[in-house]
Formats: C-alpha cells, structure tokens, sequence
C-alpha cells in the first residue's frame, strides 16, 4: 500500500491499480510502480490535479548525509539515489548511531520497508535502476549502443512508449536506427569554405556576446570547450532559418567511431548540413573527426512550426526528447 499518493490523473491512476496487483517477482513490482510514479510527476494533467493540494516543500540534502547513508548500504546492492532525502537522512542517522553504539530504533529493513510504501522512494528508485541498466549497454559501436537501448526501453518495467512518426518504432533510438542517415565528415571545398567563413565567424562573435552578458542574449551556451550540447538545437535551427535553408537542419546523435570510454555514450543534438557535409557550428564550423553523426534531416517541419509559433521556439528539439523522463517527446501533430 502506498501511503501519501498524490492525487493523479485517470491514467495513472489506472496503471498504478494495475501494477499493484502484479504477481511477478517483488523487485519487478516495485519498478513498475516506481515507473507509474515517475511519468505522473512529468504528466501535465497530474500536475493540474496537485494544485492546491499541500505537498511539503522540497528540502535540500547535505553532502554529509548522502555518504553516511552510502556506506550504510555498501555491499548491499543498493544506493542512496533510490531513496528520497527523509529516507536518506533516517539512513544517515543509523550510520552515526552505529559509530557511537546508540540505539536508534531504526534499521535498514525498516527504512526499506517505509520506502516501499513511499512514492518518492519508488521514483527515485525505478529512475536509479533505468540508469545503471543503461550505463552497462555496450558502446563500441553506434548501432549497436542504439539498439541496445531501444531493447532496454522495449523491456525495462514501466518505461513508457515514446511518440515517433512511425507508430512501430517504441523509442526515438529504434526510429533513428530505421530513418536515420549517417552525415559525411568530410574537407570543404573553396566555395564552401567562401559560404560559411561569414556564418561561422557570426555565431563566434554572438556566442561570445552571450558569454560576456553572462549568458543573456542571443545564446543559452557557452563558447567551446564549455558549450552544452543541448544548445545545438537553438544554433542549428538559426543556422538553418538565417541562411535561408542552404544550411539544411538535422537532429540525431553523435558518438565517438572507436569504442568510446564509460561516459562517452551518444550525445543527443542537432548540426547543419552542406552538400551532404556536417556543418557543426558548435565546434566551430567542420563536423568532430572520429564522431559518427546520426541524424534525420528536418527542414521542413523546422520551417512550419516556427511559421506557427514564431522564433520564440528556437532551442527546442523538433523530433528528439530523450531521457527516461521525457513521455511525450513527439506528437505529429503538436511538433510538426
């Protein structure tokens, strides 16, 4: 039994009774229920239904209780990212009782047992095992790093079906290894180089306006090496509207061609293109040697969903939303 749920849509709601009656293996269970529990704090119409309903405020977790509590768990399998931060410190407070033998009326079985019935617990816990599940896929190729989280996202417990344009294609991944195209890296030739010298020392020159405004204006990134690939979305896109389409405009990913090391997985993000070639304006012009970029041209939806919602939108994705957090990452009617 769940104690202290928030109110949730009918949905959720549905799914949560479904999931409490699964008579599969205990861990399964509470995966499917951390799942539930994790989409309904991204779902809007949940959150319409919080609304005026007293929730306690988000506190913040010192440093100092996190590793009692990790070294409380060590050897056990288990990691304080699984528990939310009440459940943290009561770990935390068994740790130091320990140290100095004071009782504590506390133990870790019933720590887990409470966070069994706690709806942040089995959040945190269900998102926890999502990512250690995908930090030990293979990485040694592109395709087979694809594939393997579109099978993680096909089989992991609650994990829900991302929107595509192709009704058959469960993840972005699976539809990326479908539709998806790799992008030549390759010299420009003089008159491509005559074409972007102009547009690449630009976006220098207004990337470092917005470092020096501290991040105010044109661009939420930073310069390389310190840009955030997740602004690559808002420089391909004005890229591609401010050269009048001879930049094209492209989501996908990049990874390293050679068996990348553990944190060098795909990077989600959107680049140019030239006559085939990787236009990268966030490395400063030519496409990363030793990456493979992935990708699926997007022109024309750029274009029609700017036409309807004005330039307000630059930065956000057309086609990629990925994450174990992102529910609705693709509508064809909605994005496009």
């Amino acid at each position: 039994m769940i104690r202290n749920l928030p109110p949730l849509c009918p949905e959720h709601a549905s799914l949560l009774q479904t999931s409490e009656r699964f008579t599969g293996p205990h861990a399964e269970k509470l995966l499917r229920l951390g799942g539930i529990l994790h989409a309904a704090d991204e779902c809007y119409r949940c959150a319409l239904l919080r609304r005026g309903v007293e929730i306690p405020a988000l506190e913040s977790l010192n440093g100092e209780d996190r590793n009692e509590a990790e070294i409380l768990l060590w050897g056990t399998g288990q990691s304080s990212d699984g528990y939310c931060f009440d459940h943290v410190r009561q770990l935390a407070l068994i740790t130091r009782a320990a140290r100095k033998g004071e009782p504590t009326g506390a133990s870790l079985a019933r720590v887990n047992a409470e966070a069994e019935e706690c709806p942040k617990c089995l959040s945190n816990r269900w998102i926890h095992e999502y990512l250690l599940a995908g930090s030990k896929l293979p990485r040694t190729d592109l395709f087979e790093h694809l594939r393997a989280i579109a099978s993680l996202k096909a089989t992991f417990p609650s994990y829900p079906p991302e929107k595509t344009p192709r009704p058959d294609c469960r993840s972005l991944e699976e539809y990326l290894l479908k539709e998806g195209r790799l992008f030549l890296i390759a010299p420009f030739d003089a008159s491509e180089r005559l074409f972007l010298e102009p547009i690449v020392s630009d976006f220098e020159r207004r990337r470092k306006e917005a470092l020096e405004n501290q991040g105010k204006g044109l661009f939420i990134s930073c310069p390389p090496p310190y840009s955030d690939e997740g602004s690559s979305f808002e420089v391909a896109q004005r890229a591609c509207l401010e050269s009048g389409g001879k930049l094209h405009y492209v989501e996908g990913v990049a990874m390293p061609v050679k068996a990348p090391k553990r944190h060098e997985g795909q990077i989600h993000r959107a680049w140019n293109c030239l006559n085939e070639k990787v236009v990268d304006l966030m490395r400063g012009g030519p496409g990363r040697a030793g990456l493979a970029y992935l990708g699926i041209l997007l022109d024309e939806p750029l274009r029609a969903r700017v036409e309807r919602e004005a330039p307000r939108t630059y930065g956000d994705p057309v086609l990629l939303g990925f994450g174990a957090s992102n529910l609705t990452t693709w509508d064809s009617e909605e994005s496009m």
